[in-house]
C-alpha cells in the first residue's frame, strides 16, 4: 500500500473497488484520558528501556505535562487514517 501526496492510494494487485480514505482527528485536553488513549505509560517505559531518554528526563517531561494540565493548557492531538475497500463480487 502506498499513499501519495494527493491522498490517492494504491494497492498493487489487490483489485479492490470503492476505496475510501478517512482521517480521524481527536483533540485531547484531558491529560489522564490522553495518557490512556496514546498508551503513554507503555511508550515511555519502552523509551527508557531502549535508551531513548533517561528516567530523569521523563520525570521532568511528565512534570511539565502535569503543570500544563493543572493550568488548563494541556493539549494533544490523535490522528488516525481509516482505509476501506471491497473485493469485486465473483460471478
Amino acid at each position: 500500500m502506498a499513499i501519495s501526496a494527493d491522498n490517492s492510494i494504491a494497492f498493487s494487485g489487490s483489485d479492490l473497488e470503492g476505496l475510501e480514505i478517512r482521517t480521524i482527528t481527536i483533540p485531547l485536553t484531558n491529560l489522564p484520558l490522553a495518557r490512556r488513549i496514546l498508551l503513554r505509560d507503555d511508550t515511555e517505559d519502552q523509551a527508557i528501556a531502549n535508551g531513548v531518554l533517561t528516567a530523569a528526563e521523563l520525570q521532568r517531561w511528565r512534570a511539565a505535562l502535569e503543570q500544563s494540565s493543572a493550568a488548563g493548557a494541556f493539549f494533544a492531538n490523535c490522528v488516525g487514517v481509516l482505509v476501506a475497500g471491497r473485493k469485486p463480487y465473483a460471478k
